[in-house]
């Protein structure tokens, strides 16, 4: 481990994990599949809103933090999802058994 990795070697690796993805990067990428594959095929998505792609679901750590209204937005636009539609749903399929916080 003394030996100092040379900048081609270092492209060569970055070249490699590009194509062969390892580590936790890998572990990531499955759960998106699977996490956009349920998405994609939700009865609650709105006709016209477009699929989305594991890559969108990949966790990107330098990400800037989203405050609750611009995470409610984009749910609504982006997934096509409408909150208060899944909440009637949601109430209507546990027949009002829903206890709420205390706000």
């Amino acid at each position: 481990m003394e030996e100092e990795l040379t900048p081609i070697q270092l492209n060569e690796w970055v070249e490699f994990s590009n194509r062969e993805p390892f580590g936790v990067d890998i572990d990531f990428l499955g759960h998106a599949i699977v996490a956009a594959s349920v998405i994609n095929m939700s009865p609650n998505r709105g006709k016209k809103a477009k699929a989305i792609s594991p890559k969108d679901l990949i966790p990107k750590f330098d990400r800037p933090v989203v405050t609750k209204k611009k995470l409610k937005e984009k749910v609504e636009n982006d997934l096509g999802l409408d909150s208060a539609r899944i909440r009637r749903d949601l109430e209507a399929a546990f027949k009002n058994r829903i206890v709420y916080a205390k706000k």
